[in-house]
């Protein structure tokens, strides 16, 4: 790993050379045994068998035990085990930038929601994604690539780099795109380091991680809900309707880019699919730690109501997330309006959620006393 401590002092790097250098030793303290036990408890994620509710129960256990235990793997165990299992034959400079985007999603960020562990979450989910993706479109040009897997497994390490929890309204001026952009131009003096330095590579990493961006909620032309017309246009006969999408500049490559834009939304439903697409009690955990960020409060149906219509539009668009996730929704949208029907009552802090003393009661283990949020 000398070239991630090399790369840390590059010219033009925004993050200090003694912060990474830090955040790498510590990873390297514990990947031999994340591996170890990812390999054991995470092996379900590279396989469609057994079907997606086994799918959706191991995930949601997985998700369990890394936030009560206190032990959520690194990024880099899972990008190696990712690179293992699916045999991904890639240049160097694709492993040392994907390596180098593992250290860096894990420079230390205690947002009550855009934490560490919310890296974590968006690349397990993304694996998930990409593989049940390449089973569904097995043998078909839409299949990822090893190089287009390892963008998105870089993208998803590094979509909130340097987030602040206060989104992209700026001193009381609203920023398309603000977070997504800060995080691609922290991330891309070391990208470039580690020989990912092609413009159009860099210019599909920007895209991916501005389509990320909900904000306004429920406006149609903020960045995902353009991003969501592009992959309508490509795959769901609307290009009969228009000829041109009129997208905002910062993205128009998705006007002509199908590959693109299912890579873009494989990273955006990667990144709602914890809130939207396991449990009602992940949901209800994942509302509660994200309105404490956002303004310090108790979270209510209502909010998982608003989420779900607002950013979700009620479904997941792609093929893919339809698989995956679809059902899930489905239930989570009927639970929270029954409890909105029923009062509308505050769910309980995320330290007391469900999520996690379901899990803690039936826990044997002495030292899992931690939780993660």
């Amino acid at each position: 790993m000398t070239f991630i401590q090399d790369a840390a002092r590059v010219s033009g790097g925004q993050i200090s050379a003694h912060v990474i250098e830090n955040t790498l030793e510590s990873i390297n303290k514990t990947v031999d045994k994340d591996l170890v036990v990812l390999q054991k408890d995470a092996n379900f994620i590279f396989s469609t068998l057994g079907g997606v509710h086994e799918q959706t129960k191991n995930t949601v256990e997985l998700l369990k035990r890394w936030h009560f235990i206190d032990n959520a793997p690194s990024l880099m165990s899972l990008c190696i085990l990712t690179i293992e299992n699916l045999k991904l034959d890639l240049p160097e400079e694709y492993v040392k930038a994907l390596l180098l985007a593992s250290v860096l999603g894990e420079i230390e960020n205690n947002n009550p929601y855009h934490n560490n562990i919310h890296f974590k979450k968006v690349l397990l989910q993304t694996i998930r994604m990409i593989v049940m993706h390449n089973d569904i479109y097995a043998g078909t040009k839409k299949i990822l690539g090893d190089k287009d897997i390892a963008l998105l497994l870089i993208a998803a390490c590094i979509h909130d780099l340097g987030h602040d929890g206060k989104g992209n309204t700026v001193k009381g001026i609203f920023k398309q795109g603000h977070l997504e952009a800060q995080s691609i131009d922290m991330s891309e003096p070391y990208l470039k380091y580690s020989g990912l330095d092609d413009k159009k590579i860099l210019e599909y990493l920007r895209v991916m991680l501005l389509c990320t961006d909900t904000s306004p909620l429920g406006d149609p032309v903020n960045l995902m809900n353009q991003m969501k017309s592009a992959y309508r246009f490509h795959f769901l006969g609307e290009d009969e309707k228009a000829h041109t999408l009129n997208l905002d500049p910062e993205i128009s490559l998705l006007q002509s880019d199908k590959k693109l834009t299912i890579m873009s939304i494989i990273l955006h439903e990667a990144d709602i699919a914890t809130s939207a697409g396991m449990s009602y009690e992940v949901t209800k955990y994942e509302t509660s730690i994200f309105i404490q960020e956002l303004k310090d409060d108790d979270a209510h149906p209502q909010q998982i109501i608003a989420f779900l219509n607002q950013v979700c539009q009620r479904k997941f668009l792609s093929n893919t997330g339809q698989r995956l996730y679809s059902a899930n929704l489905a239930r989570i949208y009927t639970l929270a309006e029954e409890d909105f029907k029923n009062g509308n009552h505050a769910f309980p802090k995320p330290e007391h959620s469900d999520f996690l003393i379901a899990y803690g009661a039936g826990n044997t283990d002495s030292s899992s006393s931690k939780t993660i949020n």
